[in-house]
């Protein structure tokens, strides 16, 4: 048999014969007969049991690849369901995130509704508050026009009143009239007020003599004393502080001066209690003043009064000292209004300063003033 061929048990090339000569292959049909013929019952059974080895060796292999398959597609199922889990949880986290930015922008929006209302509440409260104290001015002006009507009104009544008495006095009297008037004007000249429309105020400011009587009737001690609250005006610029008020030295005719708000206040519900009339103030324990508007006791005069007094009457115009009026300065408990007539003016009792009420001080003293009966 010519040429060589590869043995399909060893792999090597041989000369094409019936037996391999590397390891003794039957290579053609002749071949196996002659060798099945030669083999012993030994070879058989070793040939069988090399031939299950193999096949069981093959049949592990094809396991362990069907193995390595199934672990492959496991581990993929396993990464594509981590990956789908992955993708869910980031999809649920992006939802939350925007439900949270949602809620918020939500919050935001009330919120801000919220303080827009309580700002149009604010704005509308307040615009109420402002309409209210317009028209509460308003009522005030148109009642402060009425009381000024009805004055007027009262005021010329007895004005005509007065002319016809007089026209009526001098067509009966005839020519004793001078001797009335004179002896009518000696009387009034005697008497310590003048009388204005609705009230009577005095001539004079309260005497040293007069808050003397009324120290040693009742042993008052003015709160400015205990606290040392006395000045002594040395210019308009300048005020130094004294530190005790010498009442007993000032003349019992002249004006009394280092006296405070209080101790005016004081002087004339005493002067009330002396005459027996109703007093007109309520001093409570905090020294909040309560006015009592029907009572006919002794007060100070407002502003606006001892304005009308000053220029009607020229008996008021004293130029020496300052006085104090009731009225409060810039609404200002703690700061009164003074009056003082200021000689050589076209509107002579204009001038109004203020001064701390809790304060004595030697350039301001007091007038009292009372209701007509």
């Amino acid at each position: 048999m010519a040429g060589k061929i590869t043995c399909p048990n060893c792999g090597k090339t041989v000369p094409a014969t019936n037996f391999c000569e590397e390891c003794n292959f039957a290579l053609t049909d002749k071949g196996k007969i002659a060798k099945s013929a030669r083999e012993t019952e030994a070879e058989k059974k070793e040939r069988e049991r090399i031939e299950k080895q193999n096949r069981e060796d093959e049949e592990r292999k094809r396991k362990h690849e069907r193995d390595k398959l199934e672990e492959e597609n496991r581990h993929k199922e396993a990464m594509a369901a981590q990956q789908a889990d992955e993708e869910r949880k980031k999809r649920e986290q992006e939802q939350k995130h925007e439900r949270d930015k949602q809620e918020i922008d939500r919050r935001h929006e009330r919120e801000k509704l919220a303080e827009e209302n309580r700002h149009k509440e604010t704005m509308a409260a307040q615009q109420a508050d402002e309409d209210k104290r317009k028209r509460e001015h308003e009522l005030d002006k148109i009642a402060e026009a009425n009381r000024h009507k009805e004055t007027m009104a009262v005021h010329e009544k007895r004005k005509k009143l007065l002319f016809l008495l007089t026209l009526i006095f001098l067509c009966v009297i005839g020519a004793s009239i001078a001797i009335g008037l004179g002896i009518a004007k000696k009387r009034y000249d005697n008497l310590p007020y003048l009388n204005h429309s609705n009230y009577q105020i005095w001539k004079n400011p309260v005497s040293a003599k007069e808050y003397r009587y009324f120290l040693s009737e009742t042993n008052y001690e003015s709160k400015a004393s205990s606290l040392q609250n006395y000045v002594k005006h040395v210019t308009d610029e300048k005020m130094e502080l004294v530190g005790f008020a010498d009442h007993a030295s000032l003349e019992d005719n002249s004006p009394v001066v280092y006296v405070s708000f209080m101790d005016a206040i004081e002087y004339c519900n005493f002067k009330s209690n002396d005459e027996g009339l109703k007093e007109y103030y309520t001093i409570q324990d905090d020294e909040k003043i309560i006015i009592d508007e029907q009572a006919n006791g002794y007060r100070l005069p407002t502003a606006e009064e001892w304005t009308d007094s000053a220029k009607k009457f020229k008996e008021l115009r004293d130029d020496k000292i300052s006085e104090w009026c009731f009225d409060a300065y810039n609404d200002s408990e703690e700061l009164r209004i003074i009056k003082k007539y200021q000689k050589g003016t076209k509107a002579p009792a204009e001038y109004q300063s203020y001064s701390d009420a809790a304060y004595g001080v030697d350039t301001i003293g007091f007038r009292v003033i009372r209701s007509q009966e």
